[in-house]
This record gives C-alpha cells, sequence and structure tokens, in this order.
C-alpha cells in the first residue's frame, strides 16, 4: 500500500484550524483496510505550523510536516504486535468496519463506500487468517458480510468456502459442539 492510499485528508472550509483524517490501517496488521478517523486541531493560525504531537516513544519536531502525524500513528499504533492481541485488535477493527459501513463519517461516505467495495475480498481474506471459528468471530464474520454486501460487494464465494470448511470439519469430527451446530444452521 503506497503512502497516497494510506491518508485521506479534509479541511472545513469555515473552520482552518480543524481537519479530519483517515488513517488506512496496514498490511501485515490485524488493522489491514480498517479505516481510523482523527479529527485534527492546530491551535491558533490553523495550518500555519505543524500541530504538537507526542507519542511513548517520539516528540514531535515542528520541522517536520503534519502528514508525518499520520504517519507516525500508522507506524507506531497500528502495527503487528498491538495491545493486547491480534484477535482482539482484528475483532475491533471488523466491528469499526461495520460501523463506518452503517454510518460513514460526514463528507467521508462516498470514500468509506468505494474503499470498502474494492477491498471486501482482502479483508475478508484477511479475516479468515486471525478467524478461530468460534462463535463470536463466525458472528461477526457474518455481519462484516452483511455490511460488506449491503455496501454492494459480492461476498457469497466468502461464505460458500465456510461452508466447505464446516463440512470438512464435520467429516473429521462427528460431534464438534455447539459453534459447528451454529455455523450448520445459520448456512443452511
Amino acid at each position: 500500500m503506497s503512502l497516497l492510499n494510506s491518508f485521506l485528508v479534509r479541511a472545513y472550509k469555515n473552520r482552518i484550524d480543524l481537519m479530519r483524517a483517515v488513517v488506512v490501517g496496514p498490511p501485515g496488521t490485524p488493522y489491514y483496510h480498517g479505516l481510523f478517523f482523527f479529527d485534527i486541531l492546530f491551535p491558533g493560525k490553523g495550518l500555519s505550523k505543524p500541530c504538537p504531537f507526542r507519542s511513548n516513544t517520539e516528540k514531535w519536531k515542528p520541522e517536520e510536516s503534519n502528514i508525518q502525524v499520520l504517519v507516525s500513528i500508522q507506524c507506531l499504533v497500528l502495527n503487528s504486535k498491538p495491545y493486547p492481541n491480534n484477535k482482539n485488535a482484528f475483532m475491533l477493527t471488523c466491528q469499526a468496519m461495520i460501523q463506518w459501513l452503517q454510518a460513514p463519517p460526514r463528507h467521508f461516505e462516498d470514500f468509506v463506500a468505494g474503499h470498502f467495495r474494492l477491498r471486501s475480498h482482502q479483508i475478508l481474506m484477511n479475516y479468515r487468517e486471525y478467524t478461530d471459528q468460534s462463535e463470536c468471530m463466525v458472528q461477526l464474520f457474518l455481519k462484516l458480510v452483511n455490511a460488506l454486501e449491503a455496501n454492494g460487494s459480492y461476498c457469497k464465494y466468502h461464505l460458500s468456502q465456510v461452508r466447505t470448511e464446516k463440512e470438512y470439519t464435520e467429516e473429521r469430527e462427528t460431534n464438534n459442539g455447539p459453534v459447528t451446530k451454529f455455523l450448520a444452521d445459520l448456512l443452511d
């Protein structure tokens, strides 16, 4: 993912001291293709000087551009070793995706719809990397598929893949407990 595809910043016509930015979650992380929105307030005279930024590991340097704040967020926060763990970070990212699909932030509606429509297949393939087939993960997967399809993406292929995996699992073990039964009930 290039830097140009990683950020989108919008300014307000009547508020030169305020901007809203979206950072796209980077590849190789549980945040991949997630959207993270930030409101940025510039003290004083708006965009005339960079805004202060401080993380646990680095302090803002005035000579750096404002875009460096977004790069720092992406590198320092949205990385491959989230706290507390990858599964929780991934689940929260999926829940945020569903939220943004259902109610995108004002002035970002077209961006959100296009972003998820173009990346739905990659998002669902990334999902398979983090899933453990628990009931909560299956429920989240189905909600995500429904939200992506409501946005205009075709996701039935991924549902059929889950069905194939379910059938394979049932063949291996005759009694898998409530998760397999839950999957079977949802997919039939």
